[in-house]
């Protein structure tokens, strides 16, 4: 996601309701994320990578539930939207494994991405400004039918075949 939304934004968002992480601003920080989506909803999870090589465990409540339009997104799925839930990055440990890291060179805050360096699954993202937070990919999840997206982010930057779920706020960047 771009990095102009704020953790608040999407807390916010989520709750009753664009922007992808990539152009999230690090001085807006968790407390937007609280605002704009928080769901209350305390969990523990677990998940890993297709080849079973990377596990992971986090717990609290989720922080945000959304589907991600933006061309960030797009590009490391594939094509399609990411499907992404935030959790307290202090309840989050691998398990088994160790994922490597990219981040764009030519960003000034640019969004960590972590994947399995054999299969090349995408897990989880890290956002400056959301420092407090994973942002795990759905897929990912030992059970991913927990997942109830809440907001819709970046729908400006859909494409013809994407479709929005329904019943979610959806954002043509980020809320707020």
């Amino acid at each position: 996601m771009p990095r102009d939304a704020s953790a608040g934004d999407l807390q916010r968002a989520c709750r009753g309701a664009d922007t992808g992480l990539d152009s999230l601003r690090p001085s807006d920080g968790m407390h937007r994320i609280e605002a704009a989506g928080r769901t209350g909803e305390a969990m523990e999870v677990e998940g890993g990578c297709y080849c079973k090589n990377i596990r992971y465990r986090a717990a609290g409540d989720a922080l945000m539930k959304a589907v991600c339009f933006c061309r960030e997104c797009q590009h490391v799925s594939g094509g399609g939207p990411v499907w992404i839930m935030a959790m307290p990055a202090k309840d989050f440990a691998y398990t088994q494994g160790e994922p490597n890291a990219f981040s764009r060179s030519d960003l000034e805050q640019p969004v960590t991405r972590e994947f399995c360096p054999q299969c090349g699954t995408q897990l989880l993202s890290r956002v400056p400004s959301m420092s407090d937070a994973v942002i795990l990919k759905v897929g990912t999840l030992d059970d991913p039918s927990i997942f109830d997206p809440q907001v819709a982010i970046y729908t400006g930057e859909m494409q013809s075949f994407h479709r929005l779920p329904d019943d979610v706020a959806a954002f043509e960047k980020t809320p707020g």
